[in-house]
């Protein structure tokens, strides 16, 4: 069992939205007995390290399902290194914050690190997908690059496959199997804190630019309500936020407590980010997008403005 932390200062850049397609992670094999072939195949050849690579994030973006965080690999041994365990645990924090946690299963389809005593490549790019339920903050809540110190933790178990191999200069795009424990606190404390950022993130947003207008309302819940069928805590409040934000278009989150147009103070208010100067526009969305009357309604946005008249049911 092998515990990495890497800290990188302000590595990343490109913070954006995408929508990707998974990498094909199919036959490498193939591709590496064609590089065995070749003449430098001495250059490409790695065995693993004894000592743990160091990540270095490069690219965080959500995409349909996912936050994606593209890491630079590079192995702490001249001859390279290969990543071959089948329950991988790869955890993300930024500046003390978490990010990330997620159990990966490299077995089938090795991480094979270039060696870094040749002139070659020194690193290899892979991207590493979180799916909800294994990620906390969207890429807009988290701490400036410049500022950040991003930590890495990879802690590896399970059964163990390739033990050498030749690197081969592409990306693949590994999804998580299943969800792993934050990198500090629990799963609520990390899902709190998360509600947060993402809500002081996104307020600066909607004062400019979904302010005195009706946009569609598509949540409000509150630490204990039972509704749904659910007794809602701020794991469970992060996770139907997160899934709404990669589904609709621009989604933000509020808290009631600093707009003057919710009578209680203790919401977290999900909108589509769609704006509208009527109410029946609004609400046109919500028919549009399947949302039933319950789940979607007419609200105008607003700091200044009374309760009264800023909500249109249908």
């Amino acid at each position: 069992m092998t515990l990495i932390v890497v800290l990188a200062l302000g590595a990343f850049f490109g913070i954006s939205h995408f929508r990707q397609n998974n990498s094909d992670s199919g036959d490498y094999e193939a591709a590496a007995a064609d590089k065995a072939a070749s003449p430098d195949a001495s250059d490409s050849y790695v065995t693993r390290c004894g000592t743990p690579p160091t990540f270095t994030p490069t690219k965080i973006v959500t995409d349909s399902g996912a936050l994606a965080v593209t890491m630079k690999i590079t192995a702490t041994c001249p001859t390279g290194d290969v990543l071959a365990s089948s329950r991988t645990r790869v955890s993300v924090s930024a500046s003390g914050a978490n990010v990330a946690s997620g159990y990966f299963n490299f077995s089938s389809t090795p991480i094979f690190v270039p060696r870094t005593d040749t002139g070659g490549q020194k690193y290899t790019e892979q991207i590493f997908r979180f799916p909800i339920g294994a990620f906390w903050r969207t890429p807009e809540s988290l701490p400036s690059p410049s500022a950040s110190t991003f930590v890495i933790e990879s802690q590896q178990s399970g059964t163990t496959g390739a033990q050498s191999g030749e690197f081969l200069s592409r990306s693949t795009s590994f999804d998580a199997t299943a969800p792993a424990s934050p990198s500090t606190g629990d799963v609520e404390k990390a899902s709190y804190d998360a509600l947060r950022a993402i809500g002081d993130a996104d307020r600066p947003v909607v004062l400019s630019q979904l302010g005195e207008k009706w946009v569609p309302q598509i949540s409000s819940k509150r630490l204990g309500l039972v509704a749904d069928g659910v007794t809602w805590n701020n794991t469970e409040m992060l996770r139907e936020h997160l899934e709404l934000r990669l589904r609709y278009p621009n989604v933000k989150l509020l808290w009631s407590g600093e707009w003057s147009v919710f009578s209680s103070k203790d919401f977290w208010i999900t909108v589509a980010g769609v704006t509208y100067s009527d109410s029946a526009d609004a609400n046109r969305w919500c028919s549009t997008n399947g949302l039933s009357a319950d789940h979607c309604f007419a609200k105008l946005i607003s700091a200044t403005h009374p309760i009264e008249g800023s909500t249109a049911s249908r």
